[in-house]
């Protein structure tokens, strides 16, 4: 027994030797178990299943806004001063031309006076002048009546001394001694007709001289007249500046609406179109979306809006795209744009300026196309499939194309029939 056994551990010394001296570019194949690697647990197959139906879909951007008056105004005084009076207050309604405000004005209301004064002084002196000139236009035409009625007496009174010497020159011939008292007969008549010519010149030069000064009195008497008004207009002028000053210290409201805020109180200094708060008018309101860049695309100038107010969260107001703006600006760290929405008509919009609100604007719409669940959807090598169980229990994938697409539905445009059961993953 012992031999038998000791046979036994030589043999197995023998096999171990000649294993140990296999070349070493051929070693002997093992099995070395491999290590386990944790994967997930297989999943139940799902037993949820939906009915592929018609329906329609609606693609939509959903952001937030703030609804504003499409007449909106800040509150200024033109120059500055104290407050005086304020007689409004955030939430009044308030009615065009209404005194709203008023600003101390002691120092303008004496200048109003003063102007006033300098006014009623330059339209005295600008009558004066009026009446100087109607007086001396008076004397001019009656200097130049008697000037030219002297000048015809003279005229007369030559003619009438040219008869004279005829007369005489024809008596003085008659009686003429010899030949040299004859000659001079002869000269009564020209002497007559020179001294005539030599009177009525004088006259001519008066009457010319009058009516020369009628002209230069006339120049200047325009002149004078000219300044006056000048003088006036000027003194107008200031009145009317220092009027507007005056006036200019009260507020006034320049529409009706809503006062949606005051930032100032009486005795506060105010500064020259400082901002004192904001009228706005509500009967004309439109909403101001803020979408951000990336989304930007989606919106356009005609779109569809639903918008929900946030005191109004029970009621679903109506509007369309007016306008998209041209500049992004930045939005809680991001580039947005302004994107204007005014209200479809025939609905009560509550007077809401600068209330916030949820805006979903209808970027696509799609009626009674085949519609499934996006989760529904698989994914596998760039393909889109569905499972859709057969009447027999069986799962069958089925490859689909899709189109507009929500974040719960999809739309299916071939693969599919209505009527279909899918299963939900």
């Amino acid at each position: 027994m012992k031999s038998f056994k000791a046979l036994i551990v030589i043999g197995l010394a023998i096999l171990l030797l000649a294993a140990c001296q296999q070349p070493a570019g051929n070693p002997v194949p093992t099995f070395v178990p491999p290590t386990a690697v944790p994967t997930a647990s297989p999943r139940a197959a799902s037993t949820l299943t939906t009915t592929v139906v018609y329906g329609d879909i609606v693609d939509a951007l959903e952001t937030r806004g703030r609804i504003e008056a499409r007449r909106e105004t800040n509150l200024v005084f033109p120059l500055g001063g104290t407050l005086k009076g304020l007689y409004v207050a955030p939430g009044d309604q308030v009615t065009q031309g209404q005194i709203l405000a008023e600003l101390s004005a002691a120092s303008i209301e004496s200048e109003l006076i003063e102007r006033r004064y300098a006014l009623d002084l330059a339209q005295l002196q600008l009558a004066q002048t009026e009446l100087i000139s109607q007086s001396q236009e008076a004397e001019i035409e009656q200097t130049i009546a008697i000037a030219y009625a002297s000048y015809n007496q003279v005229v007369l009174q030559g003619e009438q001394a040219v008869v004279n010497a005829q007369l005489s020159a024809d008596r003085c011939r008659r009686t003429a001694k010899d030949e040299l008292d004859y000659r001079e007969c002869d000269l009564y008549v020209p002497q007559a007709e020179a001294r005539a010519d030599a009177a009525n010149a004088v006259a001519a030069a008066q009457l010319y001289a009058a009516r020369m000064a009628r002209g230069s009195t006339r120049s200047m008497q325009d002149l004078n007249y000219a300044i006056a008004q000048i003088q006036y207009a000027q003194a107008e002028y200031f009145y009317l500046q220092a009027s507007q000053q005056m006036t200019d210290t009260q507020l006034v409201a320049p529409f009706s609406g809503v006062l949606l805020s005051v930032e100032k109180r009486v005795g506060e200094g105010v500064s020259a179109y400082q901002p004192i708060g904001v009228l706005s008018d509500p009967t004309e309101l439109w909403a101001i979306a803020t979408v951000f860049e990336q989304d930007a695309y989606r919106v356009a100038i005609g779109q569809s809006v639903e918008l929900v107010l946030d005191a109004y969260l029970d009621r679903t107001y109506y509007g369309t795209v007016l306008q998209i703006a041209s500049q992004a600006v930045l939005w809680q760290g991001k580039w947005a744009y302004d994107v204007t929405i005014v209200f479809d008509e025939d609905q009560d919009i509550p007077a809401t300026m600068r209330m916030g609100a949820d805006i979903r604007v209808i970027a696509r719409a799609k009626e009674n196309v085949l519609l499934v669940p996006t989760q529904a959807i698989l994914l596998s090598a760039g393909r889109q499939y569905v499972e859709v169980l057969n009447a027999n229990g069986a799962v069958q994938q089925v490859e689909i194309q899709t189109g507009l697409s929500t974040g719960s539905e999809t739309e299916v445009i071939s693969g599919l029939e209505a009527g279909q059961v899918i299963r939900i993953p």
